[in-house]
């Protein structure tokens, strides 16, 4: 019986039984005396490597790449507060002089305007006090007031119509063919010039433009005189 047994055990059969032993128990023998350096980026997968499978300071400066930089640290200094890599600006370091240009415009007429009865009129302005950002053309189109980039506009137009007892007197702005807001409506005055002036602020998109119109019942033409600050017109950009 024995012979039989050693007749039966051949090579092939040995080596069969030592891959199955080292199949078993190979793994773990080989992860613990893998050699110095023998793993390297070429055997790991992508994204093998996570923030949660390194060890708290385990990269540092001097293990990365040439031409690659980590995020800066420590406390801010200068015009900046607080610390790296979040530091805010320093309270009082922007000045207006750091400020780009903010658009602003004042134009006014500098010549009497008449306005017919019960007909709404839109105002004309041939002189420029200021204008930072090409806002108002004394040549073209001169009725307008164009924002030249999109935000919130503060706008004031002011106007004095000569002295009459009939009817009333309305000023408003209009964007386009469309009422925008900002109107007064005021009783006629027969002993002086009545003042009117409207004050609002508006969302313009770049582009949009505004004029000023203007409406009296006096029951004829009634004159708008021009002097040193009326009729008026003026828009300033003060918010995005």
């Amino acid at each position: 019986m024995l012979s039989r047994l050693r007749s039966r055990v051949n090579h092939a059969t040995v080596v069969a039984y030592l891959a199955l032993f080292i199949a078993l128990g190979g793994v773990g023998y080989a992860a613990a005396t893998l050699p110095a350096n023998s793993v390297g980026t070429r055997q790991l997968k992508n994204g093998a490597v996570t923030k949660r499978k390194l060890a708290n300071g385990a990269v540092t400066t001097r293990k990365l790449a040439r031409g690659f930089s980590a995020p800066p640290s420590g406390r801010a200094s200068g015009d900046l507060t607080g610390s790296y890599p979040h530091p805010a600006i320093a309270h009082g370091v922007i000045t207006p002089a750091m400020f780009g240009t903010i658009p602003t415009v004042r134009t006014y007429n500098s010549a009497d305007e008449t306005i017919a009865d019960s007909t709404f009129t839109t105002l004309t302005f041939d002189t420029n006090r200021y204008d930072t950002a090409g806002m108002h053309s004394t040549s073209t189109n001169t009725s307008r007031l164009t924002a030249p980039i999109s935000g919130v506009y503060a706008v004031t137009a002011n106007v004095r119509w000569t002295a009459n007892a009939t009817g009333f007197r309305d000023l408003d702005f209009e964007k386009g063919p469309n009422f925008e807001g900002g109107s007064q409506i005021t009783a006629a005055s027969a002993s002086v010039d009545a003042p009117q002036s409207v004050t609002t602020q508006l969302r313009l998109a770049a582009g949009d433009y505004l004029t000023v119109d203007v409406y009296q019942t006096s029951g004829g033409d009634l004159a708008v005189p021009s002097s040193a600050d009326t009729p008026a017109f003026e828009m300033t950009w003060i918010a995005p």
